[in-house]
């Protein structure tokens, strides 16, 4: 599914304004290029529907580029094809759907754009897709999406209360990431901020990493609120071994305190298997 518009956005269209020269009859047959288009688009929602991560990829042009909000973005079809079998991973009930609104096909009848919108039970926002035939073939040449809601929904508090968590686990400050949690707080088996300063210092023993990540969706009920998103790691074994880069899956849950602030009071992660 197409999900979470880019500096690639204006030469597109840019490409767009370079029309038949003054004079010349273009001999494109514009309405059956943008159905051969509306075929790869056609084929990438039926590989979506069926979590193919491989036929996605084929789709793209050898240096064609996914560029999705609050993701590294990745080129040509091998990367795209990780890159979506991890997408999938985070939602193997395949829930979710897209569709484009219209599609623009240049007078030259070799670059093309669709414009859509995307959801899912995360959340929803925009798309645009830009092909470009090469060989007599549509491929796409970049993907770019939004979502409309920004960082999952989440409120103002909320997201602030995560660039802090971050920004303490990067610098390996596990006194400033206790307090993003409430006293009797629980990650897994450890209870209680000393518990868990001294989980995440054993962790840090062990490997440094460096995570960024964001919400895919936020509910608030009352003093009670639910979020849960992904992030993504690069990990450097304390031995020195190779680095390695490391996604995740997590909920947290957040209880509104008497004086007004939100602190976390459970905490839920697992790894994604690459």
């Amino acid at each position: 599914m197409k999900v979470p518009v880019s500096i690639l956005i204006a030469p597109a269209l840019l490409a767009f304004s370079g029309c038949a020269p003054q004079g010349s009859t273009s001999s494109v047959d514009l309405e059956a290029e943008e159905s051969a288009v509306r075929a790869v688009s056609a084929s990438w929602n039926g590989f979506d529907e069926n979590q193919d991560a491989a036929g996605v990829a084929g789709l793209f042009a050898p240096e064609g580029t996914l560029f999705w909000e609050g993701r590294p973005p990745v080129s040509g079809p091998e990367a795209v094809e990780a890159f979506m079998a991890d997408e999938y991973a985070f939602a193997p009930g395949g829930e979710g759907s897209f569709g484009p609104d219209r599609f623009d096909v240049a007078a030259s009848g070799d670059l093309a754009v669709e414009h859509g919108a995307w959801e899912n039970p995360g959340g929803a926002g925009r798309y645009m897709t830009v092909y470009r035939k090469t060989g007599g073939d549509w491929k796409v040449a970049a993907d770019m999406s939004v979502g409309s809601a920004p960082n999952g929904g989440a409120p103002a508090w909320a997201s602030v209360l995560l660039a802090e968590w971050y920004e303490a686990y990067n610098a390996r400050d596990a006194q400033q990431l206790a307090n993003v949690y409430t006293a009797d707080a629980r990650i897994r088996d450890a209870q209680g901020r000393q518990a868990i300063i001294a989980r995440f210092e054993s962790e840090w023993a062990e490997t440094n990493d460096v995570c960024s990540g964001g919400f895919d969706g936020f509910e608030m009920r009352g003093t009670v609120a639910v979020g849960w998103g992904r992030d993504t790691c690069t990990v450097t074994p304390a031995d020195g071994g190779p680095t390695t880069t490391s996604r995740g899956a997590w909920l947290a849950v957040y209880e509104q305190q008497e004086d007004g602030s939100w602190l976390c009071i459970r905490d839920i992660g697992e790894a994604v298997e690459q």
